[in-house]
């Protein structure tokens, strides 16, 4: 494990970019979101309510409820006049949002397809990563520094560094949770020495003691997915393998512990949020690619037609075909010297990028060529069309919309086109059906709630 200089780098859970990318991988993406949206509205089957962001903000948490005000005013001014909510309905909806548990606070499929919308957009995106800044700033401070204090712990982190991404994993997990249970679990290891497996028994057993039983389920399902992901995690540091140097250069040498800078064009990339996003099915993508075992089908695709819009479908066969199709349609495909794009080696479109003359260059004329023969570079460059993706940036900066509208519809007609939208449709009946099944339940214990109410009387809750 060696920097971009060749010199060792150690691989300590407690240095400040290596807890982000805990914070946001094996926390965020492995036992928050899965492959959930990060860009949308998600309702918790605990007793979180509305949540946004890749490390979630619940916003029916303690004090961090006043944050589903930005979220209203951003709205408010982002929509156009016609889809802004009225004042009643504004208020209604923040009461919702701020409400916890799984009573008295649905949104219909309408109101949250145009919240939805505006989280995608430049303006959401931006309230997106500031609540995720926020939260892992605050865990920082609340549990990081705390453990990297403890003397033991700083031993573990030189002689052990998975074993104490585990447990720093799953502290920081539990806090994100249920924050006095967080507490309690980090004044017991400056107290005493735990290992993982006995930070994992801890948390199921004097960590829950005392919840109601979606609260434990949700606490207990959190840790297992948060140590899978730093398990996961650990395992890029340690590595040598292709994947380890990937996750390396960009969290340590590029400073992208969130896996958001360069996604778009970046196979690397996608593949390392899809592998955190499920453990089981990266740890077979990497052990295949890095360690060299026999490879097994392992397919992760979005939960979701929203996060379909976020992160990419990523597919490895028995043969050994490791495919990243990502949220724009371009189609990557693991080679032994890197990746090709849309069939093209990708090598190829970064050297020819290199090779093209900017403004500065002057202009170089070519020697006309006997009859109808063409000059070499013009058969190199008439004989590679462009891929989709390039004509539609191309598009985009020259703000030529009807060449961005043409190359839609020509993906759109073509057969990869046609069967992601059946897949989109599919996804989308059996999100909409979810959807009301959810609310439809929501509506019924409200109705026995207020039943209830009616017999008895208010019922006195702790």
């Amino acid at each position: 494990m060696t920097n971009g200089n060749d010199e060792r780098r150690v691989y300590d859970p407690l240095d400040r970019t290596t807890f982000d990318a805990i914070a946001y991988n094996a926390v965020g993406r492995a036992s928050e979101i899965n492959t959930f949206p990060a860009l949308s509205l998600t309702h918790s089957s605990g007793n979180s309510g509305w949540s946004v962001g890749i490390v979630q903000w619940d916003f029916g948490q303690p004090g961090r409820g006043e944050k589903v005000h930005e979220l209203m005013s951003g709205y408010q001014e982002w929509a156009s006049p016609q889809e802004r909510f009225s004042p009643a309905e504004a208020n209604d909806l923040t009461r919702r949002l701020q409400t916890r548990g799984q009573v008295g606070n649905a949104l219909t499929g309408e109101e949250q397809s145009r919240l939805n919308q505006y989280l995608r957009s430049d303006p959401g995106r931006e309230l997106v990563s500031s609540l995720n800044r926020e939260q892992i700033d605050k865990k920082w401070q609340n549990v990081g520094e705390p453990l990297s204090r403890i003397e033991w712990l700083q031993d573990l982190r030189r002689t052990d560094p998975g074993q104490a991404t585990e447990i720093v994993a799953q502290a920081m997990k539990l806090y994100n949770q249920n924050e006095l249970r967080g507490e309690r679990l980090i004044t017991h290891l400056e107290n005493n020495e735990l290992t993982a497996a006995e930070t994992h028994d801890w948390i199921g057993s004097q960590g829950i003691s005392g919840l109601n039983p979606s609260a434990r389920q949700a606490i207990v399902t959190g840790r297992d997915n948060a140590l899978a992901g730093a398990q996961l995690m650990s395992a890029l540091e340690l590595g040598d393998g292709r994947l380890a140097e990937a996750w390396r250069r960009e969290v340590h040498e590029s400073g992208n512990p969130s896996l958001y800078e360069g996604f778009v064009n970046n196979p690397d990339v996608q593949v390392l949020d899809a592998m955190m996003r499920s453990p089981a099915a990266g740890r077979a993508i990497f052990d295949y690619v890095d360690n060299g075992l026999p490879a097994r089908d392992a397919r992760i695709r979005a939960a979701r037609p929203n996060a379909a819009l976020e992160m990419s479908r990523v597919e490895l066969s028995r043969a050994g075909d490791l495919i990243v199709t990502s949220p724009s349609a371009d189609i990557f495909e693991m080679t032994r010297d890197g990746w090709n794009r849309n069939g093209v080696p990708m090598q190829v479109q970064r050297s020819r990028e290199v090779d093209m003359p900017d403004h500065t260059d002057g202009v170089r004329l070519r020697l006309p060529l006997p009859g109808n023969e063409r000059h070499p570079d013009q058969v190199q460059v008439q004989d590679q069309p462009k891929s989709l993706l390039d004509r539609l940036y191309e598009a985009a900066v020259n703000k030529d919309d009807k060449t961005m509208d043409a190359a839609l519809v020509e993906y759109a007609r073509s057969p990869t086109g046609q069967q992601f939208q059946r897949e989109i449709a599919g996804e989308e009946k059996l999100w909409l059906a979810e959807v009301r099944q959810a609310e439809l339940q929501v509506q019924l214990a409200e109705q026995q709630r207020i039943q209830q109410m009616g017999r008895s009387g208010p019922v006195m809750s702790m």
